[in-house]
């Protein structure tokens, strides 16, 4: 027996990643699709194998010549696109007196087609279609043992409604509803066997039998989760899965316990296909490159192409959670043990090279003036306030302000937004996550993070004893101490600028309420700072006491 998959079409709906590569060459668990789907072919007993090409024919093509199958696997490609009937009728000759199996290119199954071959037979079906439930792509009606119409097709009331899952078996006969030449959906043959009483039969899929539609990008990430979760725990494919509340970013997050008890988080940055360079690829990267450094999740397994990312699982206790519930004074010793990483990331920044970065390979004077002081501009002062004429110079305030920071910096691994909600505690113990943005910068910066952090709230006094307190540890690294807190001073301006604008942005065009509340405290820290009393940066101080009117104003309607 032969069989045919369909693999020309444009994946439209996984846009732009189709762009690039062939829907069927999108890897799953590091195999391609139609891989998977040619060794399963193979070893249930076909004899040979056609694929029809059309978009991005050469990669696919090339893929399969460049390969080798444990049968013949052939292409034919289609100069113009022909769809799934004429697809068909394009591949006549290859038909032979045995039924065909003709499959979609973007499934995944593990049914038993000798099955489907037993059913075609004992009916002597025409045609069988293979049909699942599903809660919602049941566009399949079926009366009894036969299809009885798709979609919007006017049936009797009794027919029941499921999903076509793109398996097919069609005897040669069937070729008489498949018109060679023209450009035509099989459904549309389906129709016609309807409308002469040669309706096909539905054979339903076992509900042993797996199958997956991987056309659409919640469903390829489904599919690659699952394979991703076999790799790690490869003699147990039963878990549950849990959805976890984010921040600010726009990643998903899943908390997965298998049977035994055990568990993982997965960070899902949606599929990054073959995009460079990739959040995925940075926050796998970046974990075991920490991982001798810095108390981090471990990395136990990623599919960089799907943007899944498997990390240990450490609980739910955030040290934004323990100052909530004890207070700032209780939580110092754990502040200590922050600051005792920061030699840490000086060393970290050996081995570590500017690839493994996500959007920039360093902390520079372009990344502070877009998404430090541009960020604070856009988002907070135009987008936000509504700020019109701005104090003069203050293009030049930022531009100072950048090579200031850039030029008292401490040079290490910085995380970027190290910040308490980053930072969880397991069993007493500290450790980082979210540093997907990891880059080399001043430390002063992830300094100014931790300390001006406003879901935590530290007083002045504390922010002071713990700058001292990293300055010694730093100073025994060889960092000047009046160079590391002057440092300290400019980076602190940038990020309070730069949380301005995230929280800003956050609340305003991402609808996340959760941030509105902290936009209070970052502003008077903003106004805090006495570096403002350079003359270099009086406009940023102008610009911020402008700011701090127009907010309480907008406070005062809001009820803030």
């Amino acid at each position: 027996m032969r069989a045919i998959l369909l693999a020309a079409g444009r994946g439209t709906r996984l846009q732009p990643h189709t762009d690039h590569i062939p829907k069927p060459l999108f890897p799953s668990g590091g195999i391609p699709i139609i891989d998977r789907l040619i060794f399963q072919l193979a070893d249930q007993g076909m004899d040979a194998i056609l694929i029809n090409t059309h978009h991005l024919a050469e990669l696919l093509e090339n893929h399969i010549r460049q390969n080798t199958w444990p049968i013949p696997v052939f292409c034919r490609r289609e100069k113009n696109l022909l769809d799934t009937g004429g697809a068909i009728a394009n591949m006549k000759d290859f038909f032979t007196e045995d039924p065909m199996l003709i499959l979609n290119a973007d499934i995944r199954t593990d049914m038993d087609f000798s099955a489907l071959t037993d059913f075609h037979l004992q009916k002597q079906a025409m045609a069988t279609l293979v049909l699942s439930a599903s809660s919602d792509m049941n566009h399949v009606a079926v009366h009894g043992e036969r299809i009885a119409g798709f979609r919007d097709d006017s049936v009797a009331p009794e027919c029941s409604r499921m999903a076509f899952t793109g398996i097919q078996m069609l005897s040669p006969e069937a070729l008489s509803f498949f018109e060679s030449g023209k450009i035509f959906s099989s459904i549309d043959a389906y129709r016609s066997m309807i409308h002469t009483d040669k309706a096909p039969f539905a054979c339903t899929l076992p509900p042993s039998s797996r199958w997956s539609d991987l056309g659409t990008p919640e469903r390829f990430s489904e599919a690659a989760m699952e394979d991703l979760l076999l790799s790690i725990r490869n003699s147990s494919t039963l878990f549950r899965k849990k959805a976890l509340a984010g921040d600010g970013s726009d990643r998903k997050w899943w908390r997965i316990v298998w049977e035994d008890g055990k568990g993982c988080i997965i960070a899902d940055h949606g599929i990054q296909g073959l995009i460079r360079p990739s959040e995925a690829m940075a926050c796998a990267s970046i974990a075991k490159h920490l991982a001798d450094h810095i108390p981090v999740p471990e990395c136990i397994g990623a599919d960089i192409f799907a943007g899944l990312v498997a990390m240990e699982d450490l609980g739910d206790e955030r040290l934004h959670d323990r100052i909530l519930a004890a207070g700032t004074e209780t939580t110092r010793p754990f502040y200590e043990n922050l600051l005792a990483l920061f030699p840490q990331m000086k060393k970290a920044l050996s081995g570590f090279i500017p690839e493994m970065a996500f959007i920039f390979p360093a902390y520079n004077k372009n990344l502070i003036l877009e998404r430090e002081c541009g960020y604070f501009k856009k988002a907070f002062l135009e987008d936000l306030l509504d700020l019109e004429n701005m104090p003069e110079g203050l293009a030049c305030a930022f531009h100072f302000l950048a090579e200031k920071t850039l030029e008292y910096g401490c040079t290490g691994l910085i995380h970027r937004d190290f910040q308490s909600r980053n930072i969880m505690i397991l069993n007493e113990k500290i450790h980082i996550i979210d540093f997907q943005g990891a880059m080399q910068g001043p430390l002063q910066y992830d300094l100014a993070s931790l300390l001006l952090d406003p879901y935590a709230g530290l007083a002045p006094a504390m922010q002071e004893r713990l700058l001292e307190k990293c300055t010694g540890l730093m100073e025994e690294e060889g960092c000047c101490p009046h160079t590391f807190r002057k440092g300290y001073r400019y980076a602190a301006l940038c990020r309070n600028l730069q949380i301005l604008g995230a929280f800003s942005f956050l609340w305003k065009r991402k609808n996340k309420s959760f941030f509105k509340d902290y936009i209070s405290p970052a502003l008077k820290s903003l106004l805090m700072q006495k570096i403002l009393e350079e003359p270099e940066l009086k406009a940023i101080r102008d610009v911020s006491i402008m700011a701090d009117s127009r907010w309480k104003t907008m406070a005062s309607g809001l009820r803030i």
